[in-house]
């Protein structure tokens, strides 16, 4: 009797992959979050460590050849405004929400590297959330 219904649901699964894959997706949604929000610091130090391995440091090496290759302008961008800062041109500002002196440039147009409105980390993650 077992032995029929393991064979059944067996080939039920594979005739039905794509309702199995949705279940499995409906249950790994609900699931995920609350797993992350209880096991943050362990999962954090674990990737921490993964990106020292050689492996890891692939892995970012590849992830920012193709974050280069898809936003050269941001890039751009970016360095123009390194450049500015550390030769004088333009000065560092704080934060203009909070006033915290550890602040970053945010630009609103990677066409205009130079215009820039500094914020802090976590103002300047709020402004890319909206």
């Amino acid at each position: 009797m077992k032995r029929d219904r393991k064979q059944y649901l067996r080939k039920w699964r594979t005739e039905n992959r794509d309702k199995v894959q949705a279940s499995h997706k409906k249950w790994y949604d609900l699931h995920r979050k609350n797993y992350y929000e209880k096991n943050k610091e362990y999962l954090l130090r674990q990737h921490s460590e993964w990106l020292k391995t050689d492996k890891g440091k692939k892995h970012l090496k590849r992830m920012g050849e193709r974050a280069f290759q898809k936003y050269p302008e941001k890039f751009e961008a970016r360095s123009i405004l390194r450049h500015a800062v550390r030769s004088g041109k333009i000065e560092k500002l704080p934060c203009e929400m909070c006033g915290n002196n550890k602040s970053q440039g945010h630009h609103e147009d990677y066409l205009k590297p130079l215009s820039v409105r500094w914020l802090c980390e976590k103002h300047h993650k709020e402004v890319h959330k909206k």
